[in-house]
């Protein structure tokens, strides 16, 4: 989708509304700190040790909820 598109249907350019590839597993790893707010890394399950670093998205407390806060 173009940016103008994403315009004209009111969302922020380049922003995501679906993933139309294959389902993705993931991995989530909460990590707790006692000096700093606790961090959640996400990366695929198939992500090499060597490529962990550059295949993860990480949320710092207060950015991510539990799952059955949501329901």
């Amino acid at each position: 989708m173009s940016d103008a598109e994403d315009r004209e249907a009111g969302r922020r350019p380049g922003t995501w509304t679906s993933w139309d590839g294959p389902p993705i597993d993931c991995r989530a790893v909460v990590e707790e700190y006692d000096d700093a707010p606790d961090e959640c890394t996400i990366f695929p399950c198939s992500a090499k040790a060597e490529s962990v670093t550059t295949e993860w998205i990480t949320a710092r407390e207060g950015s991510f909820v539990a799952l059955a806060d949501v329901r």
